[in-house]
């Protein structure tokens, strides 16, 4: 190693020293936060915007974090990491409102001291909470305004789904209409169903 490289770790060890109070590394003592986010969501999917902080509005504890962790199960999110630039366990812990796809879903580091997930909804529809119990809401928790606002104007533009109900039935009216011509003999199949009559006595009744 050159002097400059010796003398720079010899300096990250001294400020490590006065800033731990003289616990380095492993031995430093370690404390759990949890994570401040950020949450919006379209009909398909929820995005998460997760701070490295306890506060949404505050400086990151750290730049970057290690051994980080992530489960996605069908209603909950679990995801830790140990903080590079301080001894801090960071935590996100959340019981969701409904079902989601664990294996369609994806997080990513962002800019510095954050990251983001995109979880993908079971079901496509709009959540009315983002949480199973909104009694458990985590004081840090807020709404993504700006990542809100993009995805209902993606939304807006996105051409309206088919309904393929309601043409089957257009379909089925148009084929009932249809009559045989003039002169022209009905179906064979046309006749027996003619004939079929229910059994005396028997034949379900159709509650209204």
């Amino acid at each position: 190693l050159s002097a400059a490289t010796r003398s720079r770790d010899e300096a990250s060890e001294v400020l490590s020293l006065l800033r731990y109070g003289g616990s380095v590394g492993a031995h430093a003592e370690e404390t759990v936060v949890a994570c401040a986010f950020q949450w919006a969501q379209s009909e398909g999917a929820l995005h998460l915007n997760v701070k490295f902080s306890s506060r949404i509005d505050g400086p990151v504890t750290v730049l970057n974090v290690d051994n980080e962790k992530v489960r996605l199960s069908e209603r909950r999110l679990d995801f830790s990491a140990t903080g590079r630039q301080k001894p801090k366990q960071f935590t996100l812990q959340l019981d969701l409102h409904g079902e989601i796809v664990p294996e369609s879903s994806s997080w990513s580091f962002a800019s510095v001291g954050r990251m983001t997930f995109t979880i993908a909804k079971a079901v496509n529809e709009t959540w009315p909470r983002l949480l199973k119990d909104q009694s458990a809401r985590p004081t840090n928790m807020h709404h993504w305004v700006e990542r809100q606002a993009s995805l209902d104007a993606e939304a807006k533009k996105s051409p309206p789904a088919p309904k393929p109900a309601a043409e089957g039935k257009a379909d089925a009216k148009s084929a009932g209409d249809a009559k045989p011509a003039d002169g022209e003999a009905p179906a064979a199949d046309e006749k027996a169903a003619a004939s079929v009559k229910p059994a005396t006595g028997s034949g379900d009744k159709q509650e209204l």
